[in-house]
């Protein structure tokens, strides 16, 4: 188990489990459970230091040797997918920002959308 809270997370605490994390945003008084996929994104995002695209991300997760190996072109196809939505899903829980991601994510978007890379 891991705690940490980054200067790019200002107000964003968090700690590592096996099957995921437990995030407490201080800014909004908000405790989030995240699964060990999105903790990975986030932590990814916020750390990296630099802004990632969703290829960059995909990548990053797919080179962990804890992912299982499957055809490259269908796990990339929906590894590809599952990113989008939880960039768009931090992003409308205010955890990340456009800013922190090389493409563009609208602020406020509904899980439905699509982000246009």
């Amino acid at each position: 188990m891991v705690a940490r809270s980054d200067a790019r997370g200002a107000g964003l605490h968090w700690r590592r489990f096996p099957d995921g994390a437990v995030l407490f945003d201080s800014r909004h008084g908000r405790t989030h459970l995240l699964s060990p996929v999105t903790a990975d994104v986030l932590e990814l995002i916020r750390v990296s230091g630099v802004r990632p695209s969703i290829d960059d991300l995909v990548d990053r997760l797919l080179s962990d040797p804890r992912v299982e190996r499957l055809p490259d072109a269908l796990l990339r196809g929906a590894a590809r997918e599952g990113v989008k939505g939880i960039v768009v899903e931090l992003t409308r829980l205010g955890l990340i920002d456009s800013h922190d991601m090389e493409v563009v994510v609208p602020a406020k978007q509904d899980s439905a959308t699509r982000i246009r890379s």
